[in-house]
């Protein structure tokens, strides 16, 4: 996938990890096989990090609970 172009391509302080990666990418120039790659990609994150904020939320009140 050499059509993405990372804003930031190497982190050099803190606060380049701080901000947001994004990229841009010209849709004409991706082929629909990368597309679709991208898209599962990033439903698989998506999902992950709803499933781990979930799961601290869900501690998080068994803990309150506890106290």
């Amino acid at each position: 996938m050499d059509f993405l172009q990372a804003q930031i391509p190497q982190p050099r302080t803190i606060a380049h990890y701080q901000k947001q990666t994004s990229f841009e990418f010209d849709v004409k120039n991706a082929h629909l096989i990368d597309q679709i790659d991208m898209h599962k990609q990033t439903h698989q994150m998506i999902a992950s990090t709803l499933t781990n904020t979930a799961m601290s939320m869900s501690k998080m009140q068994v803990t309150l609970a506890n106290t």
